[in-house]
């Protein structure tokens, strides 16, 4: 985003450049099953497959599939722009899914139906030896400029949850019709705790 802004330092151009960001591959699953494991979501460490994450959507909530018997599910792809995985084609990246959700023993391959993929594009900051002193440089690069707000992971180079996002455009928004720049966006989740969380209740006791 920096580089598209005119009128700044080569050195701020030149570590703009230096900041990566890797891309996310979706691949969506419909499998005719309806109870596959417990939980939300699994991390594969597992070399033997190319996917980081898979994801099942009806744990997230009973009613997502609309009362039909069958599980959507994610796997998870994170590639750089030049990658084969990233300039592989829809098909082919279905049938690798497919493959590879089998190999994890969670799926049988004749009970997956049908498949989408979904490409998102600089999704995932890198986080290399030294980023946060480059990053500091293009924050104060970007407070310079008085009518524009950097939020998101994309605008402030964070791995931000969408918590963490949505109040970063909530504290923006009130930026702007305060006209005052009394929220510090960059402030938010610098602490990088995790966010969701809970407490145990009491019998009786009320939210």
């Amino acid at each position: 985003m920096i580089k598209s802004i005119p009128n700044f330092s080569p050195e701020v151009y030149k570590i703009a450049d230096e900041l990566t960001y890797r891309n996310t591959t979706l691949v969506y699953l419909k499998v005719n099953k309806k109870n596959l494991f417990k939980d939300n979501w699994l991390y594969i460490h597992d070399k033997s497959v190319q996917f980081g994450r898979m994801t099942n959507f009806r744990n997230w909530s009973p009613y997502i599939t609309n009362g039909e018997d069958f599980t959507i599910l994610a796997l998870e792809y994170w590639s750089y722009d030049d990658d084969d995985i990233w300039k592989c084609s829809d098909e082919k990246l279905i049938e690798t899914a497919k493959d590879e959700a089998a190999k994890t023993a969670l799926v049988n391959k004749n009970d997956i139906a049908d498949g989408y993929v979904l490409r998102l594009h600089r999704s995932y900051p890198v986080y290399s030896t030294g980023y946060q002193e480059k990053l500091n440089i293009l924050q104060e690069a970007a407070d310079s400029i008085s009518n524009a707000a950097f939020i998101g992971r994309n605008g402030s180079f964070k791995y931000n949850n969408q918590d963490h996002s949505i109040l970063m455009g909530l504290l923006a928004a009130e930026n702007i019709i305060t006209g005052e720049r009394k929220n510090n966006l960059w402030n938010v989740n610098t602490d990088y705790d995790y966010q969701e969380g809970g407490k145990s209740m009491s019998k009786g006791e009320k939210l």
